[in-house]
């Protein structure tokens, strides 16, 4: 989505200006009131200076307290290389990491600071403010205090159409590749959670699922966690009073530095000693450094003391049980020491695919995501099990298919089982299918009408739950399994509902190099459709994206070379990232009798095809040129082999578009028991559609 300016103050012609003589303490800032609700993404300022090679500057927004002074844990931050500055004034603009929803009415600040103690110089209004909604404020020690300046700093904010105000939560589209995070910081446009960078091991098997806000990944022996809605706070010691806060626990800042600032605590990192908090601030207060946090539960008093500012979101640390609790404990429980595949069930994160125990599957306490201790006597508590009957070991899981909070369908290697309801309070555990499996943790889809599809053991299955799962390419694809030669260890499946086109996307692509082979099934007339992609665009993930701006809300494609891709209708070519590759759309028909009786040869005498368009004014779109070619045999095994080997036709060639063109027939004459025909277009930024195919047979003679 485009940015809008929606603040500014420019009055460059004035001659004075505010300058940074040290860029690392001396912070200068601008107070502005947002003129709407909206979300900003970046700001412009208008600077000089020389500071040499490397520096960088960086503008953040500040909520401000009663004296119009920056306060708090910056609201959204952003860098920029300076180095190019020299003595003129330029404008220069700060795009934020992520963005940040601005009250309309609410004051708010602009702070920059730069990385060296080189001159940077901020261009004011000469003699007084100018700007009616705010003002000049700076800091010479790095933000501890602030002095409140008269001329008014030249700036410019820009951003996008908040959230709705019926609306009281955000989206965000979250990527990994090449052991980097990448999430949405503004509507269609990503940015790295740097902190994850090198924290996670793509080459091995690796999953992620949502809950309570939060992104949980499961990646072998990388258990993490990206969180999007809790701050973070930091204490050198947990314990002065001898208790900790539970999960749940709602602590104030009552002492010290008493800010007022109040959380629901979600997470600690340790039991004792120094320790991050995460939790939900329900307070518009900040909490600050030197603030006292106490609460009274029902295992004693809690205080204990921050030694700097709530930092906000996203943050980045490793999924364990509550405060890292040790493996013996009898509060927490363990998490298993490694998983790769995972879901939210029932309010429960859901992992399985430990190697040490492959037909396990472990439940987290429904609503606390860090308590694991399996067996409690309670509807709610953690829970662990296999898939078998009784007395066997249960079968290797490749795939946890949650649907909504009525079932979770686990696909093993070679059986699918169906648990019903919650495992802790009557739920129950049944066989969905004994005789096939599924191929991988992606390699599943529901579409519109809650059917489960996916890759099994002899090609691609439907079925309602619960009910029978049909074999769908049985018959129309009798040798896909035999054809495509998958292997888990080397190729990845990965099936989609496309709502746009209703259709299945199923996805065949080598892991190695992106080479694909893949299918399109129809929902509007029940078919099979191959489909192949460029090896950069060879399919790895498939999310159908519930984005909040319509323009996003698509089936987003996570392609090998590591780009996010679309299908998108209005593109005649395929984009493989610094160019783009044309597409070979192709339709066959065959095998096709040439004669009414099958003992005689028959002779094709004319052809003739009528392209899409032609009509002088209209909105719909003209075919471009048609490509052609013609293969005839003696057998119809013969057509089919001589189409998937599309080499050396009897007759080819090009039918001019758009509509019916004169003098376009084809009379070459060929002739055959059987033909097969081949039309299409593979030129680039070239679409074509038809209307007709005609074709002329007569009678040749008796096969001789």
């Amino acid at each position: 989505m485009a940015e809008t300016k929606y603040d500014s103050w420019e009055n460059t012609s004035t001659q004075s200006s505010k300058t940074f003589d040290d860029g690392t303490e001396f912070l200068q800032g601008m107070v502005f009131t947002a003129s709407a609700n909206y979300a900003i993404t970046s700001i412009e300022v208008f600077i000089t200076g020389t500071l040499g090679t490397a520096a960088v500057l960086t503008g953040e927004i500040y909520a401000i307290d009663g004296s119009d002074h920056p306060t708090g844990s910056a609201l959204a931050s952003g860098t920029l290389d300076v180095s190019d500055l020299n003595s003129v004034f330029v404008w220069k603009k700060v795009t934020f990491s992520s963005s940040y929803n601005l009250t309309s009415g609410t004051k708010y600040a602009i702070v920059l600071t730069h990385s060296t103690a080189d001159n940077l110089l901020w261009r004011n209004a000469a003699g007084g403010g100018g700007y009616p909604d705010g003002n000049n404020v700076y800091s010479s020690d790095s933000g501890s205090s602030w002095i409140t300046h008269t001329p008014d700093q030249n700036f410019k904010t820009y951003g996008t159409a908040s959230t709705p105000v019926d609306m009281t939560y955000t989206k965000k589209l979250v990527a990994i590749a090449n052991d980097e995070v990448w999430y949405e910081s503004s509507a269609g446009t990503m940015a790295e959670l740097t902190d994850a960078n090198g924290n996670i091991n793509i080459a091995n098997p690796l999953s992620m699922f949502e809950a309570y806000g939060k992104i949980f990944i499961v990646n072998q022996s990388n258990l993490k966690i990206a969180d999007f809605t809790n701050s973070k706070l930091h204490t050198t010691d947990i314990l002065p009073a001898g208790v900790y806060p539970r999960h749940g626990t709602v602590i104030e800042a009552t002492g010290g530095t008493a800010s007022g600032a109040k959380m629901v605590v979600d997470y600690i990192t340790d039991l004792d000693g120094d320790t991050y908090v995460y939790g939900q601030r329900i307070t518009t207060e900040t909490f600050q450094s030197g603030d006292v946090c106490t609460a009274t539960i029902d295992e004693g008093a809690v205080s204990f003391t921050l030694d700097a500012a709530e930092v906000i979101g996203p943050h980045w640390y490793s999924w364990t049980t509550y405060g890292n609790a040790a493996k013996d404990d009898t509060t927490y429980g363990a998490l298993p020491n490694k998983a790769t595949i995972g879901c939210l069930y029932r309010g429960r994160p859901t992992i399985s695919g430990n190697p040490e125990y492959p037909h396990q599957w472990y439940m987290m306490r429904q609503g606390n995501p860090f308590d694991a201790l399996y067996g409690i006597n309670d509807a709610q508590s953690a829970v662990a099990g296999h898939d078998a009957d009784v007395g066997e070991i249960g079968d290797i899981v490749r795939a946890l298919i949650p649907y909504k909070d009525d079932y979770l369908v686990f696909g093993c290697v070679n059986t699918m089982w169906l648990l019903t309801g919650d495992p802790a309070e009557g739920g129950s555990l049944n066989e969905l299918d004994l005789t096939t499996g599924i191929f991988g943790a992606q390699s599943w889809c529901f579409d519109g009408e809650e059917n489960l599809w996916f890759w099994g053991t002899n090609g691609i299955y439907k079925t309602k739950i619960p009910g029978k799962p049909i074999c769908m390419s049985e018959i129309r694809l009798p040798n896909l399994i035999k054809a495509e030669a998958v292997n888990p260890s080397t190729h990845r499946i990965s099936l989609n509902y496309d709502r746009r086109r209703a259709g299945i996307v199923i996805a065949i692509t080598t892991l190695s190099d992106g080479s694909n082979s893949n299918y399109f099934y129809d929902l509007r007339t029940d078919g099979f459709f191959p489909e192949s992609y460029p090896e950069e665009c060879g399919v790895f993930s498939m999310y159908h994206y519930e984005a909040v701006d319509p323009d996003y809300r698509k089936l987003m494609v996570g392609c090998q070379d590591g780009y996010i891709r679309i299908f998108d209708e209005d593109a005649a070519d395929d984009d493989i990232g610094a160019s783009d590759e044309a597409i070979d759309s192709y339709v066959t028909f065959a095998p096709m009798p040439m004669s009414s009786d099958p003992r005689l040869t028959g002779k094709l005498t004319g052809l003739d095809i009528v392209s899409a368009g032609g009509a002088t004014g209209g909105s719909q779109s003209d075919s471009d040129d048609i490509y052609f070619k013609v293969f005839t045999a003696n057998v119809a095994e013969q057509i089919i082999e001589k189409l998937n080997a599309d080499v050396n036709p009897n007759i080819s060639g090009t039918i001019k578009a758009p509509g019916r063109q004169r003098g376009s027939s084809i009379k070459r004459k060929v002739k055959g028991i059987y033909a097969g025909i081949k039309i299409g277009n593979n030129t680039a930024a070239e679409t074509w559609a038809f209307e007709q195919l005609m074709l002329d047979f007569k009678p040749a003679g008796r096969f001789k």
